[in-house]
């Protein structure tokens, strides 16, 4: 899975790196647009990311539910995280 451009450095208003300190995760990725944030959790697993990573998008454009179930979470219709 390829992903670009990257991580937002600000969201709501805030600064991810903040966010990350507040919410106490070892690693916070705020996207615009993901495929999917447990395809980028994989991704980031397979590099021996820290447990309690956050990978939150304001989109998902290939999202998967339960059984493989396939679906679209649009942009400002809710909070899509892994």
């Amino acid at each position: 899975m390829e992903v670009t451009p990257g991580p937002l450095e600000r969201w709501l208003g805030h600064d991810v790196c903040a966010l990350e300190r507040a919410w106490d995760v070892p690693a916070l990725e705020v996207w615009d647009s993901l495929p999917s944030t447990n395809d980028r959790a994989a991704q980031l697993a397979a590099r021996a990311a820290a447990p309690w990573t956050v990978i939150v998008a304001i989109e998902q454009t290939e999202g998967r539910g339960r059984r493989g179930r396939g679906w679209v979470s649009t942009g400002g219709a809710g909070l899509w995280m892994s």
